[in-house]
């Protein structure tokens, strides 16, 4: 069992595949599998060897290209019967709370980047890299369709080692189910959280940000 990007974390007979670089600093004793999930490389696992796989909060950060690609090797990696667990933030759930100027749900996010509730939107899903024209986004965010808006705002967008915290892709229950089926996956369900479908991805340590996460589970 391994967890993708795990960071600094620990969870009794789990694995945790992560890299250290200038962003995030592990100690080599941390990680069992360094490994850079950006380099278009195999997962570091032989075919059907891995039987479970968790990410939470990782896909965010890269883009589409590397995302199908992972999604690709995580198949391949797991034996048959085995899964996955990915959380993402939920960009439908974000869309929604925009629409309405909810300001207490985004207002976390407006506090740790002193920014509007528009800045806090947009960090989530598009980290902003030149100042953003907020009546730009608002015209936008009226004309366009969910889709075609959020990839207005990440259309471009790429993973820079100086900048690996800051989300650069969003994922809704739609294209996160279209991916994993395209990799091969027949099985894949929404769960709640702290309910996935495999009893070793629960508990205090997995589903950490509820309040504005999708969860999916995928069965190879």
């Amino acid at each position: 069992m391994v967890n993708l990007g795990a960071g600094k974390w620990y969870e009794k007979g789990w694995k945790i595949l992560d890299y250290s670089g200038s962003w995030y600093r592990y100690p080599r004793w941390f990680v069992d599998f360094p490994f850079d999930l950006t380099s278009m490389q195999p997962l570091p696992f032989a075919d059907n060897s891995i039987r479970l796989l968790y990410s939470e909060h990782v896909f965010e950060h890269l883009s589409d290209e590397i995302c199908d690609q992972l999604c690709r090797e995580i198949h391949r990696s797991l034996t048959p019967g085995g899964g996955v667990r990915l959380v993402v933030p939920d960009a439908d759930l974000l869309h929604d709370k925009y629409r309405t100027s909810n300001e207490s749900f985004f207002k976390p996010w407006m506090d740790r980047y002193n920014t509007t509730l528009t800045g806090a939107f947009v960090t989530l899903f598009a980290y902003p890299r030149t100042p953003v024209d907020e009546d730009e986004l608002k015209a936008k965010f009226q004309a366009m369709t969910a889709a075609d808006f959020f990839n207005t705002y990440t259309r471009g967008l790429s993973y820079d080692y100086a900048r690996a915290g800051e989300h650069i892709n969003w994922f809704n229950e739609a294209k996160m189910t279209a991916m994993l089926r395209a990799s091969g996956f027949s099985t894949v369900r929404r769960t709640e959280p702290q309910q996935s479908c495999f009893p070793e991805i629960r508990g205090k340590n997995f589903d950490t940000r509820p309040s504005y996460s999708l969860h999916i589970d995928a069965v190879k």
